[in-house]
């Protein structure tokens, strides 16, 4: 019977690989051209495992391309390395009405180097579709291809949707295992999109004409959104070896066993000299903080996504005499210096970005984007950002923050959650002074101090020159017209996380002549720069992912030749998503005090509480353009 509805399967894959339908434009229905950018007309993938350590993958992919935006959508592109052979490769373009306008061959696909002049990576390529359409918008790309790999610890998911806009007429995904070999897999799909049929070693997911999913204002991600079905082997092979695991304690011992051990050895010399580096030091933490400030000023990052030059990291020594590696790379290099003044460190695994996602905590599997690195601290870790050279120790920023992630130690590998930046954590307090003359001109001097995700998205300004500085307070201040930025210092106080700019300009004209008289708007240096898009139809709920808090306090000094009117009430907003705080005083008859407080909560919201949420922010931005009057004497 198995054997049977083998054929059948691979009856089936034949035919559906063989056949091709007509093309054009006016097939599509309708309602799959509503907010797309691109229709996939069909995708079909087939995965056959006839072994622990062979896995073929076929792919063919209809993309209809409805306008510019959707040519990011084409995904015509193929990896390869020493594992991994392509072993068939082409492209045919069709014209709106699905006539052949180009036949691409595997030899005419652009063949680069992942990370081009770097000898760790050089067997890591790709082979893309470089294409500019000639004929105009819409157009179609059936692109095909037959992969082969000797790594069968990575099984491609399924996705119903790779990208927001992106509408789906067909898509069927078939996945053949020889017996023993222990498939598993998880499905998410909440909507019962996903028509799905198993059978011992084989599965079968398919859907038809499924809607672009909309990209809306804060809105959850992609990952969240879209059903899709993870697979996994309990027994398969991996960077050259043999691995077998059910779950993540498992799987861990398997991944520091096979792939990281042996990987930390170092030579006498580069033990001496890192010994000698932490010779007076007399805690772990403070040798941990040498090691990482060592580490940072020694290496360079090669933005290599992991599974990218493989899964297991490029020796510690190799590291050290290079001066360059990925993340995996790097990650292992720390930890290998950390051993050598006896500090103990776990090469951890995690999806990176600013859109949290964690591991799929209940079903272990080969995951992930990034790795970092845990030291353990009583009860707790801290963590270390091992790809970046200026980045505080033990502050992940918004990259890796609040999401599960694995450990991976001697005895297994563990889910961990790291470290949350949310609300109040991520602080950011002004403290300035401006004057304004006779002609209105502003004399500004204050200071921005940032902590948490504000620190982590503004000490990017100290990487850049000056020249790309002053663009970036130029945009800042967007509401200030005639801007001239006369100075600008920075202190970055790495062991507290706290990033302190100043900053001395001057505007001409920012008051607002009337008659004698002047009105001045009292915010001159934090207004609401966002206003979150009005969306009448929203379909999905939304997210404010980490929250802040906002403190401004300016003290204003006017020309004694006029008086000050129509000074702005206390304001105090409560709701749901926040709080605002608007209080103006007068100190003497030439000064004024300004305090704003900003506070946005995180949280995930439904889309009924959008409409208020922006009318929140469109309140908070009203405030913010408090205006008075100085009348002149």
């Amino acid at each position: 019977m198995r054997f049977l509805y083998f054929l059948a399967f691979l009856g089936f894959t034949s035919v559906m690989y063989s056949q091709d339908f007509n093309y054009a434009i006016t097939d599509i229905p309708e309602e799959l051209k509503d907010n797309a950018d691109a229709v996939v007309r069909l995708q079909e993938t087939l995965i056959e495992i006839p072994d622990h350590k062979t896995l073929y993958r076929e792919e063919k992919r209809v993309v209809t391309v409805l306008n510019s935006k959707g040519l990011r959508h084409i995904n015509a592109a193929e990896f390869y390395d020493d594992d991994t052979k392509i072993l068939s490769l082409q492209a045919i373009i069709l014209d709106a009405f699905g006539n052949e306008v180009e036949k691409i061959k595997k030899g005419d696909f652009r063949d680069v180097s992942v990370v081009d002049g770097f000898s760790l990576y050089s067997s890591s390529r790709v082979r893309y579709l470089d294409f500019t359409p000639t004929t105009g918008f819409p157009f179609t790309v059936i692109f095909t291809s037959k992969v082969k790999t000797v790594s069968t610890g990575f099984i491609p998911p399924f996705r119903l949707y790779n990208n927001f806009r992106t509408s789906i007429e067909k898509t069927i995904y078939n996945i053949n295992v020889a017996p023993g070999l222990g498939l598993r897999h998880k499905i998410i799909d909440d909507n019962n999109d996903l028509e799905i049929q198993s059978q011992a070693d084989l599965i079968s997911i398919s859907a038809i004409n499924k809607p672009s999913v909309s990209q809306e204002t804060n809105g959850l991600p992609i990952h969240e959104v879209v059903p899709r079905v993870l697979f996994s082997l309990e027994k398969f092979h991996l960077a050259g070896v043999d691995g077998s695991a059910k779950n993540w304690k498992e799987f861990g011992t398997w991944m520091n066993n096979s792939l990281l051990d042996g990987m930390t050895t170092l030579e006498d010399d580069t033990v001496s000299e890192i010994q000698s580096l932490v010779s007076d030091a007399k805690t772990d933490e403070e040798k941990a903080r040498i090691i990482y400030d060592y580490v940072q000023r020694k290496t360079r990052y090669i933005s290599v996504q992991i599974g990218i030059g493989g899964w297991k990291p490029t020796p510690a020594q190799e590291v050290h005499d290079l001066g360059y590696g990925d993340c995996k790379g790097l990650v292992n290099y720390t930890k290998a210096l950390l051993e050598v003044v006896g500090v103990s460190s776990f090469y951890t695994v995690v999806y990176a970005g600013d859109e949290k996602r964690s591991l799929e905590k209940d079903f272990a599997s080969l995951q992930g984007s990034h790795v970092i690195l845990a030291i353990p601290k009583d009860d707790d870790y801290t963590w270390l950002e091992c790809t970046s050279q200026t980045i505080p120790f033990g502050f992940l920023g918004d990259f890796t923050d609040d999401r599960d992630v694995l450990v991976i130690k001697p005895e297994g590998g563990f889910i961990v959650h790291t470290p949350k930046y949310i609300n109040d954590d991520n602080l950011q307090e002004i403290d300035g002074i401006y004057t304004i003359d006779v002609d209105g001109k502003l004399s500004a001097s204050l200071g921005i101090s940032s902590y948490g995700t504000q620190y982590d998205s503004r000490s990017g300004l100290l990487e850049l020159e000056q020249k790309k500085q002053k663009r970036y307070y130029y945009n800042f201040f967007n509401n200030i017209n005639n801007l001239k930025i006369d100075s600008i210092n920075f202190k970055n106080d790495r062991d507290n996380v706290n990033l302190q700019e100043k900053l001395v300009f001057t505007s001409k004209n920012y008051a607002s002549k009337v008659g004698d008289d002047f009105t001045l708007t009292l915010n001159a240096f934090n207004r609401i720069r966002r206003m979150p898009k009005k969306e009448i139809k929203r379909t999905g709920s939304f997210r404010i992912d980490r929250g802040y808090k906002d403190v401004d306090v300016i003290t204003i000094n006017t020309p004694k030749e006029f008086k000050t009117q129509y000074l702005p009430e206390p304001v105090l907003l409560n709701s749901e998503f926040g709080k605002y705080v608007l209080n103006v005083e007068v100190l003497n008859e030439t000064s004024l005090s300004y305090r704003r407080e900003l506070n946005i909560k995180s949280g995930t919201f439904s889309k009924e509480d959008y409409k208020a949420y922006r009318q929140f922010l469109q309140t908070v931005a009203k405030y913010d353009n408090s205006k008075i009057l100085l009348e002149k004497k």
